[in-house]
């Protein structure tokens, strides 16, 4: 594989424009040679958020994550088509549905440890038969258009994301039967909660945290469910795309 150059942190860790933004994300594919891999920016803010989205940027299936308490950030990634996945404060329907209705088109919900949990949150996400979402269009998560309502409840449950956090170490343990759970379509390391509920708090190199999150790795590719991680730099993230993961965020 060529030599490339090294991104700096200080290049990535400070606001950037949109040609500099571009070129980082743009050295990530060279290096790991796909297109699959999503790349995330948590803190769009901070990073320059339309500068970001104009940046001609690739992010896997155009997609961004928002914290839930900033709406309008759903907005204006939708006015620049971009597809906003949100993270509630927990995974419970009345907060997870008017995100949706909002025009979210996926969720990253903490603290999943169960079946039941994780069921709650599938059904929360998607229209009957496949879960319980309640109905509401020509609104602003259909873009105030008409149309037929069986195909909008069609193309919502095709487009919708319903990601997982595996954070604890009885999330980890239930892998198997959370998975089993119809809808589940990414799982997202919690790296510092999990450690902490395994007793090793941010000791990441740490024997018994790896086994953890290769387990989680395990239990993705087996059922072709996407696992991410959130990353501190360009060549941690690489690492990670290395060892399977398929989601990043850059903290």
């Amino acid at each position: 594989m060529p030599r490339q150059p090294k991104i700096s942190i200080e290049l990535v860790n400070r606001v950037l424009n949109k040609r500099e933004i571009t070129n980082a994300i743009d050295m990530v594919y060279r290096h790991c040679g796909q297109k699959e891999t999503v790349i995330f920016a948590d803190r769009m803010m901070a990073l320059g958020f339309t500068n970001a989205c104009r940046g001609g940027i690739s992010f896997g299936k155009d997609d961004l994550i928002v914290p839930a308490a900033k709406g309008a950030l759903v907005a204006e990634a939708r006015s620049l088509g971009l597809g906003a996945w949100v993270r509630p404060p927990a995974g419970k329907y009345h907060l997870i549905a008017p995100r949706l209705d909002a025009g979210a088109e996926g969720v990253i919900v903490p603290m999943v440890e169960t079946a039941e949990e994780a069921s709650q949150v599938a059904n929360a996400c998607r229209y009957p038969p496949e879960g319980r979402r309640g109905a509401a269009f020509s609104v602003a998560h259909d873009d105030f258009l008409p149309g037929s309502v069986p195909e909008k409840m069609q193309a919502a449950n095709e487009k919708i994301v319903c990601g997982l956090l595996i954070e604890s170490q009885r999330g980890v343990e239930n892998l198997g039967e959370i998975l089993a759970v119809p809808g589940i379509d990414l799982l997202w390391v919690g790296f510092l909660d999990l450690s902490i509920t395994m007793g090793i708090p941010g000791q990441f190199e740490h024997p018994r945290f790896a086994e953890a999150v290769e387990r989680i790795l395990k239990a993705g590719a087996e059922r072709c469910i996407p696992v991410g991680i959130m990353v501190k730099d360009a060549e941690q993230g690489l690492k990670r795309i290395r060892e399977g993961f398929r989601c990043l965020s850059y903290w």
